[in-house]
């Protein structure tokens, strides 16, 4: 337990995603909360950046700037479909997906590596095993300053 109360003292987005994933509170107990993560600058600036979705050019999949990135993590802090920036990046993956279902980001692949050398949106499969899984890397990367309640020094 002590684990527990110490993420809820930490800053508004772990506690919220405590709250709401962990300790299932109601969506309206936790509005207030919900609203000092939506007005937290960091926060603002992630869901300023996911806006345009298929506009970012995927040269890395483990580049942590992309939109896919920065969108998983203010899923996992327990944000939704209920922020109107989210809604929309949800709306656009939903209708740029290839015949599969598997959404397509904007990538250039090279001719030289059997690609058009131009901007295209498609999927990117070479990450992909032979059932069409991938395997998340480096997505936190770019919140390593952030504070996700770890202690400051080790015990």
């Amino acid at each position: 337990m002590d684990i527990l109360n110490r993420l809820l003292e930490c800053e508004p987005y772990v506690q919220y995603a405590v709250r709401k994933n962990i300790l299932r509170q109601n969506k309206n107990e936790l509005s207030g909360l919900k609203t000092s993560v939506l007005s937290d600058i960091r926060i603002y600036k992630y869901l300023n950046d996911i806006v345009d979705f298929n506009a970012t050019l995927v040269t890395n999949h483990k580049n942590p700037d992309i939109p896919i990135h920065k969108l998983l993590f203010l899923l996992e802090v327990g944000l939704d479909t209920d922020v109107p920036q989210i809604d929309m990046v949800i709306q656009q993956i939903l209708k740029n997906k290839d015949e599969n279902g598997f959404p397509k980001s904007m990538t250039n692949i090279p001719k030289h590596f059997g690609g058009s050398g131009e901007d295209t949106l498609d999927i990117i499969e070479t990450k992909a095993n032979s059932k069409y899984q991938f395997i998340p890397e480096s997505v936190y990367q770019k919140c390593k300053e952030w504070d996700f309640g770890q202690k400051k020094q080790p015990s």
